[in-house]
């Protein structure tokens, strides 16, 4: 729901934009992947700037089983490693990569001032995004410097808030938190 709008954007502005795709590519600007395995298409990154990594499975499914909060981890994890590898191994790594990262790092804090350097909270998902902002260590040992990216829930048609519109729709719709920190999307 971010990268969407973001690819559209960068290409409205003039840049070349190339997606990573678990499928077969449809046309030149995208290359196959697979972050279960971490393969990524040879070369990819050798003329790449800037790489945005904001894969992993949405928040917004509920129920959070067991099972479905491994595969919440791992997407990230795994789609982290290969690109954090696959920078660190480039004969020429790119300028940025920007990380996707989650808000869910602070844990609930109630009305407490939460910044960059404010520690880690408890919690489910404060645990994954501090093994997701991990995994993107690798990319440090090249010349990439690292930009986290703390969003929130992302709000829009389909978003994380899509499984609760029928229950508010239907005035039935209770509290989901001391604090909703979000992301607005067209």
């Amino acid at each position: 729901m971010i990268g969407t709008p973001l690819q559209a954007l960068l290409r409205q502005q003039g840049h070349a934009v190339h997606t990573l795709v678990r499928r077969t590519p449809r046309d030149a600007s995208e290359h196959q992947w697979n972050p279960d395995t971490g393969e990524i298409e040879a070369g990819i990154l050798e003329h790449t700037d800037v790489v945005v990594n904001l894969s992993g499975a949405s928040i917004g499914r509920i129920p959070w089983t067991k099972a479905y909060q491994q595969k919440i981890l791992n997407s990230r994890i795994n789609a982290t490693t290969t690109l954090a590898t696959a920078i660190r191994d480039a004969s020429t790594s790119p300028s940025l990569l920007v990380q996707g990262s989650a808000v869910g790092f602070y844990g609930d804090r109630s009305d407490s001032e939460l910044t960059e350097r404010s520690k880690k909270g408890d919690g489910f998902l404060a645990d994954v995004v501090e093994q997701w902002e991990a995994a993107a260590a690798p990319a440090q040992s090249s010349d990439t410097r690292i930009c986290y990216a703390r969003t929130g829930l992302v709000v829009g048609k389909g978003g994380a808030m899509a499984p609760l519109q029928l229950q508010t729709s239907l005035g039935v719709g209770g509290p989901i938190g001391t604090w909703v920190s979000v992301v607005a999307v067209d």
